[in-house]
């Protein structure tokens, strides 16, 4: 009996021994004595982690699936206290709404799709599956150049649905000087990359950096090269702004090195860095100077029926970089016109107070040079016919009235038509002088820029006034017989301020005769 009792003992120990050791050793959070997940402890303290292990020791309440979740896989290793340690295989991937988990034991994988998925994600671990969360960058090239200045706005998200942002800038901003129009651009990177040109704050162009053309003025430009990236999980942008300095070599030019009288020339410059380094010497003519229009400086050299024919030296240039040309103007001969003008038109109209009137209005409107051009137009027969009708008086011809010598010749070219018949500008340009002058009747004058303008005289009502711009084409009055006239007709001039010139040469480059008249117009 004895023996029996001792024998139950023993068991009962044993037993009890055995079950407290599988107590001690069953997967529970009080046998878990660490976390880790790839190698890196989680913390045992916090409230997940007790929960998470929790359920991974029940997994049955989760759905079992076929294959992991994702393509990024990470260990979780449960260091027991006593027994073994226990591990698990997590699936992860960037929907952030689930993962999956693989008990290695039974190579069973669950979906985890729970309140743990967030806490899981958000792990010191699991940081390398936020690959995207450093900012993204390009890296620029100019000719070789490398763009240190960036700028970097970026955002990006994570598990928690918190967007997290990063801002930095780099580098100084460079300065790049080119001779030539060469810019190769090498952006490293993978965004989308656009480019800005500014001038003077003035923006020039916005667009692919396959569409862009290099500046074609010399000047200072400003670049920006933004390359942006935009994900459902990032977004942002690096910008570098570097300066640009066109210096081109200046190329000069004159249009024309033979002029006869009432003709005109123009010397060009292309390529002009620094307009106060312009010069021009000659003894032609004073006041000649150089104006911008569009990518060129240029300079009017007129000539009219005063003209001393012969040679003359210009120099000119910008800076080192200059030219001489020798013009020559030949002498041209001038048509005599006899005209027979009434007692009382001439008694009206060439009195003191009208050539005072005359003076007083519209010779300082030959001084309003306000136009501003933006591009070449000082070119032959760019100019339009202000009206239809038959010619009547050349320009530069010398005029009798009234069979007595006048001290002046024609300034322009008269059309003859009925009262009434349309006139309009011959170019674009700024009326300056709109109104009823004894001498000229209605008198239009209009400034087209680069010291040029053209007259309109003797019209039966205007259509315009002092300030309109207008357009080629643009109606400006009606054709009569206004001022110091014989009928119904249009006085037409163009001149370099009060240099007048040959009409033909801007409309139709060459002079407009009674001969090639009618020629010329079909």
């Amino acid at each position: 009996m004895k023996k029996y009792l001792f024998g139950l003992s023993v068991l009962l120990i044993v037993v009890l021994v055995a079950s407290l050791y599988g107590y001690a050793t069953a997967f529970n959070i009080r046998n878990v004595e660490s976390f880790t997940i790839d190698g890196e402890i989680v913390s045992l303290e916090e409230e997940q982690s007790s929960t998470f292990i929790r359920r991974m020791q029940s997994l049955k309440q989760y759905d079992v699936i076929s294959e992991h979740q994702g393509n990024i896989f990470k260990h979780i290793v449960l260091n027991m206290k006593f027994g073994d340690s226990v591990s698990f295989e997590l699936g992860l991937d960037y929907n952030f709404n689930t993962l999956s988990l693989k008990d290695i034991s039974t190579d069973r994988i669950y979906l985890i799709d729970d309140e743990l998925v967030e806490w899981i994600y958000m792990q010191p671990a699991i940081e390398d599956i936020y690959y995207y969360a450093s900012p993204k960058r390009h890296k620029l090239t100019i000719n070789d150049q490398a763009i240190e200045q960036s700028s970097v706005d970026y955002h990006y998200t994570k598990a928690n649905g918190v967007w997290y942002n990063e801002s930095n800038e780099i580098g100084s901003i460079t300065s790049l000087v080119i001779h030539e129009p060469v810019l190769e651009f090498n952006v490293e990177g993978d965004g989308e990359t656009e480019l800005k040109v500014f001038r003077d704050d003035e923006l020039l162009y916005d667009g692919s950096l396959e569409a862009f053309e290099v500046p074609q003025e010399n000047g200072d430009y400003t670049v920006v090269v933004e390359s942006t990236w935009k994900d459902l999980l990032f977004y942002g942008s690096d910008t570098s702004t570097f300066k640009l300095s066109v210096q081109y070599p200046p190329e000069l030019s004159m249009t024309k090195t033979f002029i006869r009288q009432g003709e005109f020339t123009v010397i060009r410059i292309k390529n002009v860095y620094d307009k106060e380094l312009l010069y021009l010497e000659q003894d032609y003519m004073e006041g000649l100077q150089f104006t911008k229009n569009g990518t060129y400086y240029e300079c009017v050299i007129p000539s009219t029926y005063y003209t001393t024919p012969g040679f003359y030296t210009f120099k000119y240039g910008v800076g080192e970089y200059g030219d001489e040309i020798e013009l020559e103007v030949v002498d041209r001969e001038f048509n005599l016109q006899f005209l027979t003008v009434s007692s009382s038109t001439v008694n009206s109209t060439q009195t003191d107070e009208a050539y005072e009137q005359y003076n007083a209005y519209y010779k300082p409107a030959l001084e309003k040079d306000v136009y501003v051009t933006t591009e070449p137009y000082l070119e032959e027969d760019n100019f339009t016919l202000p009206a239809s009708g038959r010619l009547t008086t050349e320009f530069g011809v010398q005029r009798y009235v009234n069979n007595k010598p006048t001290s002046y010749h024609h300034n322009g070219l008269d059309i003859a038509n009925s009262e009434g018949t349309p006139i309009v500008a011959t170019y674009d340009g700024e009326v300056v002088l709109a109104m009823e002058l004894m001498v000229t009747g209605n008198t239009v004058v209009i400034s087209h820029g680069n010291g040029l303008f053209s007259s309109y005289l003797h019209m039966s009502e205007l259509n315009c006034e002092e300030g309109d711009v207008v357009k080629a084409g643009d109606l400006i009055g009606k054709m009569g017989t206004t001022g110091f006239s014989t009928g119904s007709h249009l006085h037409f001039s163009i001149s370099y301020h009060r240099m007048y010139m040959e009409p033909g040469y801007f409309l139709f480059g060459e002079p407009v005769t009674y001969d090639n008249y009618n020629q010329l117009i079909n």
